[in-house]
């Protein structure tokens, strides 16, 4: 999540998940990060506690 939304991955492209499966363990990756991509981003697993974090994108 980014806020209360879901990622939307097409609405800007350059977005992805990287899913270990061993380690259990995602990333959300950002190319090209822009200031308006800043904000609170959430993982929100269903067998588990969620997660945020605050990201600020400098110029």
């Amino acid at each position: 999540y980014r806020g209360d939304h879901v990622i939307n991955y097409s609405q800007r492209g350059g977005i992805s998940v990287v899913t270990e499966k061993q380690t259990r363990t995602s990333r959300l990756l950002i190319s090209r990060a822009l200031p308006a991509d800043s904000g609170n981003y959430t993982c929100a697993p269903s067998t588990a506690e969620s997660a945020s974090v605050l990201v600020h994108v400098l110029n």
